[in-house]
């Protein structure tokens, strides 16, 4: 069972504030649109992006963000879109259960 925990991060002049979830068995951190395990922090202090791209949702720390919205806004927009544009199987839901995101797929058509 993971440990999780959480790291606050904030911007040098205060105006965003994110938490990172870290596995702390496994020394993973979490994606913060998708919940995949990932085996460094996207972000570092002062909310900087490790400019790396989420090979399961696309999303790039540190560039991806939208100018004048949160960080939390730019990845629930992201999440959305993703979720919407690609077909994903049951586990996609499972694993935003990572980041405490709890979704159920839509309906088989």
């Amino acid at each position: 069972m993971p440990n999780i925990f959480e790291i606050r991060l904030t911007t040098t002049d205060g105006s965003d504030a994110i938490c990172l979830l870290k596995d702390q068995n496994s020394g993973e951190f979490f994606c913060p649109v998708c919940g995949v395990r990932r085996t460094f922090a996207p972000y570092s202090e002062g909310i900087v992006g490790s400019q790396d791209i989420c090979l399961c949702c696309d999303f790039q720390y540190g560039c991806d963000e939208k100018p004048g919205r949160t960080c939390q806004e730019s990845w629930e927009e992201w999440r959305n879109y993703w979720l919407e544009t690609e077909h994903h199987a049951n586990w996609c839901y499972e694993q935003l259960g990572n980041i405490g995101i709890d979704l159920s797929p839509p309906p088989k058509k």
